[in-house]
């Protein structure tokens, strides 16, 4: 049975504020108890809303709700209904509403059930090239990020913030590594928020690796991935709804992150192996966010070591501007 979401005190209040307002502004007075909270803006009296104004009400209330930070199963519910339950409104609300309510949250949290399958999908670790495994210690760091990336969906954080974070940590830890204290700023502001130069060398180191033979097996799983990443309304790849909730997320992605290094400091993780995933995360973020074909991330990954010598080359050029 899967877990009962709870009425969001928050979200309904949010909507009867905004919509009690909107009505005082247009007819002059409060909204009494046989108004329709949802009215027609175009009406002279209170009347509940056409069809096609609802819909655009509704789209409307999402970006400020998605903008405040409210859960988005309540958003979901509120979408799929058209009503925003809260504890007050309980007993005004007919059996068949609160049904309808309820199952609008319980479809939600099936999705997130494949959502979070959908990403553990995304971050498995295949066999590299010459047929080589992932240590132990690299998939380990790696599941650890991958929780942090189900927690980002669940609390409605976009997979764009979880680059960030993923491109911020992997670059403290290599510059800490390489002894140049103070210099990852420096490095993540010459980057750009696109990452071009990195970018660029990877596609050109892609483009040297050339194409590959994938077997079977290989061949199911990018297929299944695909699919995944072409469910409609998916979390992978889907960006914020505005900069300002774009902002706002990169402090819980940060904080989702902390979870996961916390997890990965311990003897059997050595650091390099989490500097080493969280490359890969952001990359594998990237790919996603990019919507680049699947096949350009595994044959990264396929021979991700040559990945990785190529890269920290790249980032002791990177930095030379600051040492001197």
């Amino acid at each position: 049975m899967s877990k009962k979401i709870p009425i969001d005190p928050e979200a309904a209040a949010l909507v009867v504020k905004e919509q009690t307002e909107a009505f005082r502004r247009k007819f002059g007075r409060d909204m009494g108890p046989q108004d329709p909270l949802f009215f027609d803006p175009d009406a002279d009296r209170p009347l509940p809303l056409s069809d096609e104004n609802h819909e655009k009400l509704i789209e409307e209330m999402t970006t400020v709700m998605e903008e405040t930070g409210i859960h988005p199963a309540h958003i979901y519910a509120f979408r799929k209904t058209g009503r925003m339950v809260s504890e007050e409104s309980l007993d005004r609300l007919s059996p068949a509403e609160l049904k309808e309510w309820h199952s609008a949250l319980r479809e939600y949290e099936r999705k997130t059930e494949r959502e979070n399958k959908a990403v553990e999908l995304c971050f498995v670790m295949r066999a590299r090239a010459g047929g080589k495994k992932a240590s132990r210690e690299e998939r380990l760091a790696s599941g650890e990020l991958a929780i942090a990336a189900m927690y980002a969906l669940e609390d409605g954080v976009s997979s764009f913030a979880m680059e960030g974070v993923f491109l911020n940590g992997w670059l403290a830890l290599t510059v800490n590594r390489l002894g140049i204290a103070g210099s990852a700023q420096s490095i993540r502001e010459r980057l750009g928020s696109q990452a071009k130069e990195l970018r660029d060398l990877l596609n050109a180191l892609d483009r040297e690796l050339g194409p590959v033979e994938w077997d079977e097996t290989m061949r199911r799983h990018l297929a299944k991935v695909e699919t995944a990443r072409k469910e409609p309304g998916t979390w992978l790849g889907r960006p914020p709804v505005s900069p300002e909730r774009a902002e706002k997320e990169m402090d819980a992605a940060a904080e989702f992150l902390g979870y996961a290094m916390t997890n990965c400091s311990v003897p059997e993780i050595p650091s390099s192996a989490v500097e080493s995933m969280l490359l890969r995360a952001w990359l594998r973020m990237r790919v996603l966010n990019d919507h680049s074909p699947e096949e350009f991330f595994q044959r990264l990954d396929r021979h991700w070591p040559e990945v990785l010598e190529q890269v920290d080359s790249w980032v002791v050029r990177a930095v030379h501007p600051f040492v001197q």
